[in-house]
């Protein structure tokens, strides 16, 4: 598997960081995770532009642009030679500068007999503060999530839904929730508007139910 490190291109065995920057010692770094069908990332500008935006919000020097990165994206395909795909780009502050990194693996789908009996899915106890910045970003800051999810195994099931501390649905661990009603499909779009000025940044967040029949 090859994968882009800071300008290099390599075998996964051999990649290295150091671990006395920020982005290690206190997780100062976003990801996005992407899927990828005929070598081609669903919804690849979209992924790009929520992770530029956030990396002004918590302060994180990329000196990469939107194209730069979409480029790195698709020769992380290319040289896997993966026709379907997971693809995760990680970025994180060192000293002074970024580091980001890319990598792709082949995607492995659910056993086919899950898609018919369904999956187990619990609420767990641990909440999502959507007061905090990190509610709003792809940050690598996941311990509540990890931890909803050990919290899942724990009893017996697939993934865990994790409520907010007004006690309403959040997100999932790993998933994106969706309601069927008859013939129509509900998603929650969140829509983030940020301004930043010289005292501070004022972040406003619209959440609604996107319908699709």
């Amino acid at each position: 598997m090859k994968v882009f490190l800071d300008g290099r291109w390599l075998d996964g065995g051999q990649v290295k960081t150091p671990v006395y920057e920020p982005g290690f010692l206190c997780a100062q770094g976003l990801f996005e995770t992407m899927r990828a069908y005929n070598n081609k990332v669903f919804r690849l500008d979209a992924h790009i532009t929520r992770l530029l935006r956030s990396s002004g919000i918590i302060k994180i020097n990329l000196n990469y642009s939107k194209e730069g990165l979409k480029d790195i994206i698709n020769k992380a395909l290319s040289l896997n030679n993966y026709f379907s795909a997971y693809v995760r780009l990680t970025v994180w502050q060192g000293e002074g500068r970024a580091h980001i990194s890319v990598i792709a693996k082949e995607y492995k789908p659910y056993p086919r007999e899950k898609y018919f009996s369904g999956f187990r899915v619990i609420l767990s106890d641990i909440r999502q503060n959507e007061a905090s910045i990190l509610a709003n970003i792809k940050s690598s800051s996941r311990l509540h999530f990890l931890l909803a999810e050990y919290e899942a195994r724990e009893r017996n099931a697939d993934e865990a839904i994790l409520l907010n501390t007004r006690g309403r649905i959040a997100e999932g661990t790993r998933t994106n929730i969706f309601l069927l009603k008859k013939t129509c499909i509900l998603f929650i779009r969140i829509i983030i508007i940020s301004s930043l000025s010289f005292t501070k940044t004022l972040i406003s967040m619209v959440v609604y139910l996107w319908k699709r029949c």
